[in-house]
């Protein structure tokens, strides 16, 4: 079984399309994280 992980860590990046990537190279089992910084570092 492949094991598939799809991040985002900006608005910009989409986390559809890696899922849908992951699934056609056919992971079965597909852990996902989101994670959006608002922080702005000087």
């Amino acid at each position: 079984m492949n094991i598939g992980y799809a991040r985002v860590s900006t608005l910009e990046q989409n986390l559809d399309l890696q899922m849908l990537a992951l699934r056609k190279a056919g992971c079965r089992r597909i852990f996902r994280e989101v994670n959006f910084c608002t922080r702005v570092l000087q």
